[in-house]
């Protein structure tokens, strides 16, 4: 049996590199961070959110889904729709008007999965290299 945990749990996995990252998201306020267990209670997969209230240059509040990654041998599970809709549950309890996700363009599975999950695109990326 699948089961989210709850908010403020560090995943398993960024150690060293992400550990900074992890340890502010564990002490922001605005910050949501969701760790899914397995059946053997190891990590499934996780999401990582943010809420950011109305600003200048944003009319409304908002909530940004940051990071998202279900294990292979978790997904078609209905997993990381679950952890999506924690997040929209969590983003409206603060008042957020408007939910943001990114993608890579090449990442097609991704971009299905949002979009099966009410997110529709806003707007283009452009990069170029040196």
């Amino acid at each position: 049996r699948l089961g989210v945990s709850g908010q403020r749990t560090a995943p398993a996995g960024p150690r060293d590199n992400g550990r900074p990252w992890i340890e502010g998201l564990l002490a922001a306020p605005d910050a949501l961070l969701l760790v899914a267990a397995g059946a053997d209670g190891t990590a499934a997969g996780h999401l990582i959110g943010h809420f950011y209230a109305a600003s200048a240059m944003w009319a409304g509040p908002r909530a940004e889904l940051i990071s998202m990654y279900v294990s292979p041998e978790y997904r078609r599970r209905n997993l990381g729709g679950r952890l999506v809709e924690e997040f929209f549950n969590w983003s409206r309890e603060r008042g957020a008007e408007r939910f943001h996700v990114s993608a890579y363009a090449a990442n097609e599975a991704a971009i299905r999965f949002y979009r099966r999950h009410g997110f529709a695109p806003l707007s283009i990326e452009l990069t170029a290299d040196a």
